[in-house]
């Protein structure tokens, strides 16, 4: 809010809300506002012209502050406008590099997975075939639960059967 006090005139306040963009001013001589004046005598009517033409001035003075002040506003809201469209540029721009970044690196992590599972695919079956060779190779021995207690051998996929079963002693 601003006052504007000038000699023998009225303080009259200038308001501007934030959504008004005119400052209005009323400035009015002191005499004018007192309520017990009296009629003007011929000695005060050169006094009242005075008084006339310099409200005249002080009104050219605050219409000319009120101007500036209009134009100081309003520069000030462009440059608040512009500041704000550069920011929100600015974050935009930094919200889809982020987004690249992020699109690149989720891509990146499929393709890492895809391969780890093509190898944990390609060494179970070579594990697979690994216990197939060794089982050719080196024969497997399983006991059965055949009543006689029999040992079964297979080598090279022909089963033998040995019906004693004794480690040696040393």
């Amino acid at each position: 809010m601003l006052s504007l006090a000038i000699a023998s005139y009225t303080t009259v306040p200038c308001t501007m809300s934030p959504n008004q963009r005119i400052c209005s001013v009323q400035v009015e001589p002191r005499s004018a506002v007192l309520s017990n004046s009296r009629p003007p005598q011929s000695s005060s009517l050169f006094r009242l012209g005075f008084q006339h033409k310099m409200s005249l001035r002080i009104k050219a003075v605050v219409d000319k502050f009120v101007q500036e002040l209009q134009e100081a506003l309003d520069a000030d809201i462009q440059d608040r406008i512009m500041k704000d469209r550069e920011m929100q540029s600015y974050i935009e721009e930094r919200e889809r590099e982020v987004a690249e970044r992020e699109a690149a690196w989720k891509a990146d992590l499929s393709r890492r997975e895809a391969e780890i599972a093509r190898q944990e695919a390609r060494l179970k079956m070579e594990r697979d075939n690994l216990e197939k060779e060794k089982s050719v190779l080196m024969g497997t021995a399983s006991n059965q639960d055949n009543q006689d207690g029999a040992l079964e051998i297979t080598v090279s996929g022909e089963k033998y059967r040995c019906l004693r079963f004794a480690k040696a002693k040393k």
